[in-house]
């Protein structure tokens, strides 16, 4: 799943055109298991807005701001991520900046009710504000509200046949909403899942080797 991630962080979220401009980036899939793991300290911070997060962290986000010539909430309004739950399933999980939410596209929603799934992501509704305020590169950053994102669980979704699948689906799902939109996503289905899979195949061969015909 990293490599695919890193793929499309490369290919798809680099786009200059404002006509197209999804307003979107791609996290890795590290980056909220690097906020998971602070969820305990900062719950015990008694002054939140002093808590510090990892520099490691914040030098990420800003080597991708540089990057990109983007930031958050000026150019950036959608953060995506494929997020694994009980290391056998994948959820796409989109947080919406301007409108403070966390929305999950679960491809499994069988396997666990929405009422379950809520607690294994509060940590990111609740350290994310805090975490825009700390990279303050602007002022919309800066002053950001502190409150936890709202939570909302998509089921609408294509729904995955069996576990294995669900982290493709996941994955373009995030594709789809950086290109089209939520009702794009709707159109994401199971039964295309190989043949964009072999795309991608491609694409991570050329990202990492060159270009494919001339090899």
């Amino acid at each position: 799943m990293d490599a695919c991630v890193s793929v499309l962080r490369e290919s798809l979220f680099h786009n200059n055109d404002p006509d197209t401009d999804s307003r979107a980036d791609l996290l890795p899939c590290k980056f909220h298991g690097s906020l998971a793991v602070l969820y305990g300290k900062f719950k015990k911070c008694r002054r939140k807005e002093s808590f510090e997060f990892d520099s490691a962290i914040i030098g990420d986000i800003a080597a991708r701001f540089k990057a990109t010539g983007t930031e958050w909430l000026t150019d950036i309004d959608s953060l995506l991520s494929p997020f694994n739950i009980d290391k056998n399933r994948w959820i796409a999980v989109h947080i919406d900046l301007s409108s403070h939410s966390l929305t999950v596209f679960d491809p499994t929603a069988a396997a666990r009710r929405g009422s379950r799934l809520k607690p294994e992501l509060e940590f990111i509704c609740e350290m994310f504000p805090y975490l825009v305020r700390t990279v303050g590169q602007n002022e919309a950053q800066k002053n950001y509200p502190l409150h936890p994102l709202s939570f909302t669980r998509n089921t609408r979704v294509s729904q995955a046949s069996t576990l294995a699948t669900s982290g493709m689906l996941s994955l373009f799902f995030l594709e789809a909403y950086a290109t089209g939109g939520f009702e794009k996503v709707l159109l994401v289905k199971e039964s295309g899942l190989r043949q964009r899979a072999e795309l991608l195949a491609v694409e991570m061969f050329e990202h990492c080797l060159g270009d494919l015909d001339a090899a």
